[in-house]
């Protein structure tokens, strides 16, 4: 790590078996890993981010993180082998088995498997196992960096930041379309919030609201 000060670690959960999540509603604790692994969604799953997502990781241009790779203990071993030989080619990549657990509590052990000694500054983000673009880490530290240097976020007061623009890769269309995607987000809201806790220059200073006139 480059910087002790500033540490940047990645959660991605590769068909973890979360309970309470979209899946577990839908399926007893031992189905899961049969929906899960399902040759489909298998496919569907394992492809993109062996080919795609880990690629674009390994090239991204702020090499400077961790990325905790977050599955099940229960994954077939065939699994964890195919997903051992990227992790001994690169070495931002981290491995955290976990029984079945609920996200929050799952999702915070896989960030402790990436912690590295003297980081005063902690930078945490979740990634999905089809999504990620080249310049994704430096955005992110450019953004912690800010936060940080205002005075917005020390050990008592976190920031959390909610990214709700994304391409997306339309498989199921007859054409396979890629096209921009935006999820509802009220930024209004948010800018409101940080501009209430931080001050309004948190809120403009990340394009969540107008400086004032």
């Amino acid at each position: 790590m480059r910087a002790a000060q500033h540490q940047i670690i990645g959660v991605c959960r590769l068909s973890y078996p979360s309970l309470g999540s979209f899946a577990g509603p839908k399926h007893a604790p031992d189905e899961l890993p049969r929906m899960l692994f399902a040759p489909q969604r298998r496919n569907r799953r394992f492809g993109p981010f062996g080919k795609l997502t880990l690629s674009l990781f390994a090239a991204q241009s702020d090499s400077d993180f961790r990325l905790v790779v977050l599955i099940g203990t229960a994954m077939q071993m065939r699994f964890k082998n195919w997903l051992r030989k990227p992790a001994g080619r690169y070495p931002v990549l981290r491995i955290s088995q976990q029984d079945p657990n609920v996200p929050h509590v799952s999702t915070r052990k896989a960030f402790r498997g990436g912690l590295e000694e003297g980081a005063a500054v902690l930078t945490g983000f979740r990634a999905a196992d089809d999504a990620v673009l080249k310049d994704d880490i430096s955005q992110t530290r450019n953004v912690a960096k800010t936060c940080t240097n205002q005075g917005w976020v020390d050990a008592d007061k976190p920031v959390c930041i909610a990214t709700h623009r994304c391409i997306h890769w339309d498989m199921d269309g007859p054409d396979r379309s890629i096209r921009r995607a935006a999820e509802a987000l009220d930024t209004e809201a948010v800018g409101a919030t940080l501009a209430d806790r931080f001050g309004i220059e948190a809120a403009v200073a990340l394009g969540l609201t107008d400086a004032p006139e």
